[in-house]
């Protein structure tokens, strides 16, 4: 890929994040009214009694009003985790935690599977919905970004920025000390492919590739 075409996706990726952001900030102008839901919780979550304990299990699965879609479970002792999964072509995924009685602990947007890459402004509250601190997350990566990573990935072609096909296909981890990308990627044969990317000059480390979890 050329040059210019590369410069022009790492635009788009950059346009949408700075996009997702603003509306971050823009809902979280009055985050601190938001809480869990506790009536669709009993309504519409699945329940299990813990064993030796007075208290439920709930796990929650349902589609928002603009066709993302949230998965809540947790408890009223040790709390709650949300994730909110936007409609494509998103990459970027909500994270949410509560505390036991409702209140939200914290919120952010990440990339990948799990809190690997944490992206834009984290913010933290405390049990009476005061926000104690914000984080700007994009703040300790290096010259070379997430959005110039999903470009490497992109090149790989297992993602599809304009349909957002292979968005749970891989997953990306930052170490914030060595300043390296661990990216793990895997098609629909169950090849997976890992890369070691250094978080600033983008050279790559290592590249294996594995079958069926067998080197």
């Amino acid at each position: 890929m050329n040059t210019i075409k590369t410069s022009l996706i790492l635009i788009v990726f950059a346009a949408i994040f700075s996009c997702c952001g603003q509306s971050n900030k823009q809902n979280n102008q009055n985050v601190m009214h938001k809480r869990l839901d506790f009536n669709l919780l009993e309504k519409k979550a699945v329940k299990e009694k813990i064993l030796g304990k007075n208290y439920y299990e709930y796990t929650l699965e349902y589609e928002g009003a603009d066709s993302s879609w949230y998965k809540i479970s947790g408890n009223k002792m040790d709390g709650f985790i949300e994730w909110e999964t936007p409609k494509l072509p998103f990459f970027d995924k909500g994270y949410s935690e509560y505390y036991g009685n409702g209140t939200l602990k914290l919120t952010g947007k990440c990339i990948g599977k799990n809190l690997g890459c944490k992206i834009g402004i984290w913010e933290y509250f405390d049990e009476n919905g005061n926000k104690t601190k914000e984080v700007d997350e994009d703040a300790k990566y290096g010259a070379y970004s997430y959005t110039h990573l999903l470009v490497f990935t992109l090149h790989s072609g297992h993602i599809n920025i304009d349909t957002g096909e292979g968005r749970e296909n891989f997953d990306i981890i930052y170490d914030e000390k060595e300043k390296i990308w661990y990216v793990s990627e895997i098609d629909e044969f169950y090849k997976i492919r890992k890369y070691k990317i250094d978080g600033e000059t983008g050279d790559v480390i290592s590249d294996e590739t594995y079958q069926g979890g067998n080197e």
